[in-house]
């Protein structure tokens, strides 16, 4: 399926981050989104970003050394920007 050009889910990830900077929840960005009619939010939208975000969350991995499921690890710290950029 393909979605349409203004569907949140097209929009680049720095105006993204531009939205919850502005608006502080994610919550909020939606609303402001569809006030502006600037996009169409679906109806769900907000309930099935809350599901995503606690899978990733609660996220388990597989543990070969153990041969079973274990938390997601902590991966360290992040990331310097220009070390991203080189990863992007």
């Amino acid at each position: 399926m393909r979605l349409p050009p203004e569907h949140p889910r097209n929009r680049p990830q720095d105006s993204t981050h531009t939205l919850l900077r502005a608006y502080g929840t994610v919550a909020e960005v939606p609303d402001a989104l569809a006030e502006d009619g600037e996009v169409s939010i679906p109806p769900a939208y907000l309930q099935r970003f809350r599901l995503a975000e606690k899978c990733f969350l609660h996220q388990r991995v597989h543990d070969p050394s153990k041969k079973s499921l274990v938390p997601n690890a902590f991966v360290g710290p992040n990331l310097e920007p220009e070390v991203t950029q080189k990863l992007a």
